[in-house]
Order: structure tokens, then sequence, then C-alpha cells
């Protein structure tokens, strides 16, 4: 199969291939002591020992509400949501007008976290609290850098090994969106299904080894 290549005016598109991008909501609180929510698709673990994260936010040419927050405050709680919920998880990307009060526009609810001032996204299946410990900035995104604090999850939603129920749960998996006058429209994984194969142990002897391509 013949692959197209990329002009170098467009090699930022290669984001696009790394789709469909595993949705985060984000909590923090801003500097009046109100809880900020946002959702974010660059966020991933980077060491289990100590467990520790990163997550990416636009630093320029606007830097994001929620990494002001996170340097002001260095604490944030990463929820993880179903597909249940992605209308809400689009609505929070939204800009509000200044005196709206975004989640006052949002059906999301919220709990206390274990160990920080930061409440949780009461119906997402998992959260990570989180403190930053360094950031880099890379072009135009601050790479964050947290250890974690807690972690919880509901239970119903797993099984052995921490295996997400895709069947019954379906994770939000975005996979794009284009923008119109009226709206956003985003394109989801809507469908899931498990399945599970053995692959044995069957490393070739040690002697003569094909050449690489």
């Amino acid at each position: 199969m013949g692959k197209v290549s990329l002009p170098p005016d467009k090699l930022s598109d290669c984001v696009a291939f790394f789709r469909p991008n595993r949705m985060v909501l984000v909590t923090t609180r801003e500097r009046d002591g109100t809880v900020h929510v946002a959702p974010f698709a660059w966020c991933m673990p980077v060491s289990t020992n100590p467990p520790m994260v990163v997550l990416a936010l636009l630093t320029r040419p606007r830097k994001q509400h929620t990494l002001v927050n996170i340097e002001r405050d260095k604490r944030f709680v990463i929820n993880f949501p179903n597909h249940d919920i992605a209308a809400d998880l689009v609505r929070s990307s939204y800009r509000y007008p200044a005196g709206v009060r975004k989640i006052g526009n949002l059906e999301l609810e919220f709990s206390p976290s274990q160990c920080i001032d930061v409440p949780l996204v009461k119906q997402c299946r998992a959260h990570v609290e989180c403190r930053l410990e360094t950031s880099l900035v890379t072009g135009d995104h601050t790479l964050l850098v947290a250890r974690v604090l807690a972690a919880s999850y509901a239970p119903e939603q797993y099984e052995d090994g921490y295996i997400l129920n895709v069947e019954k749960y379906l994770p939000c998996l975005h996979l794009g969106h284009k923008t119109s006058p009226d709206g956003q429209l985003h394109t989801f994984v809507i469908e899931a299904k498990k399945g599970s194969f053995f692959v044995p142990y069957e490393l070739p002897r040690r002697g003569p080894q094909k050449a690489a391509p």
C-alpha cells in the first residue's frame, strides 16, 4: 500500500496520526477558589516508581487557563471520562463570555479529592491527583511533569488487572472535529469490543539472523 508524505509546511498535521485520543478532564482551582474544568488529550504516565505523569498544555499564542492555574497552585486532578459525558467534555472546552461560569453550563458534578484541595469529576471512572514537580516549554506547549499523590477508580467498571470493561463502559476516544459558526462537529469512537489472544514465547535460537531491511 502506497503512502502519502506530508509536505514540510504541513508537518504539524502529524498530530492527527496519534488519534484516537484518550481524552481526560483536568480539574483545577481558580484564583478565587472556584472550580475550573477543561478537556485535554496530550497526557500520559512517564514513571511508575515514583508514579509520575505528564500533561502538555498550550502556551502560545494564548496560555491555557488550566496552565495558569497549575503554575500558580501546583495541584490538579486528571479525571478519566467515559463516552456518556462526551457532550459535556466538548462544552467544557468552549470559551465562555466574561462573567459566565463555565461549570454552571455543564451537567458535571464534583466530589472531594483524597489529598488535595481540587475536586474530582464525579461522573468519571477514575481519578489521579497530582502535584506539579517541574515544567518544560516545548515550542507552543508547556510540558508539566507531576507526581501522583493519590488515585481512585470505580471497581465495577474494571476487570482483573484494571482492564476496562469497554462493552459496558465505553471510554471517551476522540477522532477529531470540525468547526462551524454554530458549533463543533466532534467524531468519537462509539462502539468497542474487547478481544484477547495468547502469544507464546517462540523466540528464535541464537544463530544467523536476518539482516534488517
